[in-house]
C-alpha cells in the first residue's frame, strides 16, 4: 500500500488482511518524505489545498497532531507484528507538470476532491510554481521507505 493505510481503520484493515494474506506472505507500506527541496512547493500545495478543499484538512490535522500513532504501532499490535524497514535517499528533480501531477496524487488534491475547483486550483499552483526560484526545475532529496510485515516467524531469513 502506498499513501493509503493512514486513511484506513488500520486495525480493522489488518485483520482482514490477516485473513487475505497466504502464510509466509507479508504486507508492506510505502511512503516518501522530503529531506530538503530547493524551493517551498510542498507548502504551496498545502496552503492551496486549505483553501479549495477545506474540508479535507481534519484528516492532516489529525495525522500530525499528539494522538496520532505511526504506522509501526498497530502492526506491532496485529498478526503482522515482525517489521523490516527499507529505504534509500535520492536527489530527484521535477518539473511543475511533475508537482501538478503529484499534487493530483494527493488525496487533499485529488481530481475527485477538488471537483469544479480543479482548473482554479491548478492555474494559482502553476502561478505559485513559477514565482518560486528554479521555477521550471524543482529539485529536492527524499526519503523513500517500505515497512515490510510478516506474521513472526515467517519473515525470510537475511542472507
Amino acid at each position: 500500500m502506498g499513501r493509503s493505510f493512514h486513511w484506513m481503520d488500520r486495525p480493522a484493515t489488518l485483520q482482514a488482511l490477516d485473513r487475505l494474506i497466504v502464510p509466509g506472505g507479508a504486507l508492506a507500506l510505502f511512503h516518501d518524505r522530503s529531506i530538503a527541496s530547493g524551493s517551498n512547493w510542498r507548502s504551496l500545495a498545502r496552503e492551496l489545498a486549505a483553501k479549495y478543499v477545506p474540508e479535507r484538512q481534519s484528516m492532516r490535522a489529525l495525522r500530525q497532531g499528539p494522538d496520532w500513532q505511526p504506522h509501526e504501532v498497530p502492526l506491532l499490535d496485529s498478526a503482522f507484528s515482525a517489521l523490516e524497514s527499507r529505504g534509500e535517499i535520492f536527489t530527484q528533480e521535477l518539473t511543475a507538470d511533475d508537482l501538478v501531477g503529484r499534487a493530483y496524487s494527493m488525496s487533499e488534491t485529488s481530481l475527485d476532491a477538488l471537483g469544479d475547483h480543479r482548473a482554479a486550483f491548478e492555474q494559482e499552483f502553476r502561478s505559485g510554481l513559477a514565482a518560486l526560484p528554479g521555477n521550471d526545475r524543482f529539485r529536492e532529496i527524499v526519503s523513500a521507505e517500505a515497512i515490510i510485515a510478516f506474521r513472526p516467524g515467517e519473515a525470510p531469513a537475511v542472507g
